[in-house]
């Protein structure tokens, strides 16, 4: 959380027992899950039960995420795709939007990297900055102890690519890539359907041990 904003950071390298960042994540767990209570309450109250017992089956050992909710409603015929399900249901503004206070930047940024990992900003153009608070962000983030951001992501065009890599050579920040895979049925985001990084961009796993 950043300026009362949502943003991904990625943990490259962590060191998964180190206590603060492992206390960290079992918190954050416990936040999904009581999230994901939230949200199955509100789906009930638009007569779709059933989704909590369904998501949990479906994460397993893992966090609960809205995306196992998409899943869900897809699978019961409630909507088509699972962006259908995010602009009908669960994104903000919508019925089963549930608001969550997440860590802030800084110490998110500092559980990775204390832990000997490498922070990584995620997808920045998802998050439809203006230039200028792109560069707040990106100062905000590298201020922190961030190291990296994801230049090529899964759906990303020539132009969006320009772009980000041009933020990380001013920023000085090693480029990463993400497929955003989730499953074989999301045939957009195959593992290895990726643009290279730009060879001007320094690859982040050289970063990594």
């Amino acid at each position: 959380n950043w300026q009362d904003k949502c943003f991904h950071i990625v943990g490259l390298g962590i060191d998964p027992n180190y206590a603060p960042l492992a206390e960290a994540t079992f918190n954050l767990q416990s936040t999904r899950l009581e999230r994901a209570e939230k949200i199955a309450f509100k789906l009930e109250k638009k007569r779709i039960p059933d989704a909590l017992e369904a998501v949990k089956n479906s994460a397993g050992d893992g966090m609960i995420t809205r995306t196992h909710f998409a899943d869900f409603l897809v699978s019961q015929n409630h909507v088509s795709t699972q962006q259908e399900a995010f602009d009908r249901y669960l994104a903000k503004g919508k019925p089963a939007y549930v608001s969550t206070s997440w860590a802030k930047l800084e110490l998110a940024v500092s559980w990775i990297t204390e832990s000997g990992g490498v922070a990584v900003l995620a997808h920045p153009l998802r998050y439809k900055l203006s230039a200028n608070w792109m560069k707040r962000l990106l100062t905000a983030f590298k201020d922190a102890g961030g190291q990296g951001i994801e230049v090529i992501t899964s759906r990303i065009n020539a132009d969006e690519i320009r772009l980000v890599a041009d933020y990380a050579t001013r920023f000085e920040l090693a480029g990463s890539m993400g497929s955003d895979f989730h499953n074989a049925v999301n045939q957009w985001t195959e593992l290895g359907r990726l643009a290279p990084l730009p060879k001007n961009i320094k690859p982040v796993w050289e970063l990594l041990n």
